[in-house]
């Protein structure tokens, strides 16, 4: 799951979960123990869920709530598979370098299709945008087919019934360009874990590798809320301790300088966010006040689970043609109020709680930690820019790695217990 997601599209990815999600549940089911009592975090995730299904009455889009608690639920399934089968420290670096590897060629992937778009041209016509996204062929024979046979009741209720793409920014095997460049931020912490504490020589390459291409793949993105991200992860990463500071600086160090001679369009996308006459700034600056004065209106329990209840009233009442509110917190308060913002941020607090455990519990759990909690604030420093819960790989992702973080907090607490039985 961890390497195949982020290779599929968009559509076809979440098969994977639904497949390990079915496993989960009936085992958990067979086993009677859905829910364990201790795991407050795994808890805390599904009463969330739980209260986007009392969202649905507020909803005046049935359909749309319905795919979003649909497309929720499926994930927490992922959640689970994760949670019920990453039972060992052996498992746990498997699954890191699954993903990292996944990363690097999704990087890879990025980097070749900005390259084609800027020479693919002078090799076959026509090449320059083919493959950007790597799917977008049979994104669009998927789209139209899908029109076809789906009925018009269905389809007014799609937030846009033709395939589009941005040409001019790498996708990889994304949708558009800020998936592609959040996965890259989580993903980057997995990469630096295997540089640096992967066992086998060939794993320390590969993610070495991987970050690379990471870094590379992030640039071609053109997306600026996850370079901002990705700056901070790396601060972050430089607390894997003194001795590995050099290496990760001396990795910097040249791709930065890379990224300033071949891609000079990334330093200058980020200079333009000081512009008042920046398009993509001021769009979201009035997104933003235009989403406050929404939640204004109906704090206490939104106005219902799914997107195109923000997206009816953005486009309706404000006049803005834009899906959703570009911020995780905000969409969240939108749809299912102050009351989903607080259960929402008891998941994080909880993932912050757990993850200083898991860094107190042993010196070699720390690794695991602070790689971890990279990850998921990466993604939620995207996330103030867009909402990542639109795409379904993003959520996918997301859950996958909170699962991850609460399994390896329970693979160290049962080697703690352990060594102290011993011990006695």
């Amino acid at each position: 799951m961890f390497l195949s997601a982020a290779l599929l599209p968009e559509y076809f990815a979440p098969i994977l979960t639904l497949i390990g999600a079915v496993f989960a549940v009936k085992s958990k089911i067979k086993k009677r123990n859905f829910l364990q009592k201790e795991d407050k975090f795994t808890a805390s995730i599904f009463i969330f869920i739980l209260w986007m299904i009392v969202g649905v009455i507020f909803t005046n889009s049935f359909i749309s709530s319905l795919s979003s608690l649909a497309t929720w639920l499926l994930m927490f399934g992922g959640y689970l598979f994760i949670l019920e089968n990453i039972d060992s420290q052996n498992k746990l670096d498997n699954v890191i370098f699954a993903g990292a590897l996944s990363g690097g060629i999704t990087g890879f992937i990025g980097i070749v299709q900005m390259f084609l778009f800027h020479y693919g041209d002078y090799l076959i016509k026509g090449l320059r945008d083919f493959f950007n996204p790597l799917w977008k062929p049979l994104n669009i024979a998927v789209a139209k087919f899908g029109i076809a046979i789906l009925p018009d009741s269905l389809v007014a209720h799609f937030p846009r019934t033709e395939f589009t793409s941005i040409e001019e920014r790498a996708s990889a095997t994304f949708s558009n360009p800020i998936f592609f460049a959040v996965f890259m931020v989580i993903m980057l912490p997995f990469a630096t874990h295997c540089f640096l504490f992967a066992k086998e020589k060939k794993h320390k390459i590969t993610g070495l590798i991987s970050m690379i291409m990471i870094l590379g793949g992030t640039a071609v993105s053109y997306s600026r809320g996850p370079y901002i991200a990705l700056a901070v992860v790396f601060l972050m990463l430089l607390f894997h301790g003194r001795k590995n500071i050099l290496k990760l600086f001396y990795l910097a160090a040249p791709i930065l300088a890379a990224i300033c001679i071949f891609a000079s369009g990334t330093i200058k996308r980020i200079f333009t966010l000081s512009s008042s006459t920046d398009v993509s700034v001021n769009l979201r600056v009035k997104i933003w006040e235009a989403s406050l004065d929404m939640f204004a209106k109906k704090p206490i329990f939104g106005y219902g689970t799914g997107f195109n209840n923000i997206r009816d009233m953005l486009h309706n009442t404000y006049n803005i043609k834009q899906p959703h509110s570009h911020n995780i917190l905000m969409e969240i308060l939108l749809e299912n109020g102050i009351i989903g913002g607080l259960l929402f941020l008891a998941v994080g607090v909880l993932f912050v709680i757990n993850m200083y455990k898991l860094y107190k519990h042993h010196k070699e759990a720390r690794s695991y930690a602070l790689t971890l909690f990279a990850s998921v604030t990466g993604f939620f420093l995207c996330g103030m820019t867009d909402c990542l819960f639109y795409g379904l790989k993003p959520l996918q992702y997301f859950m996958m790695i909170l699962a991850l973080s609460q399994a390896a907090l329970i693979i160290f607490q049962k080697s703690k217990n352990s060594q102290t039985e011993e011990n006695t």
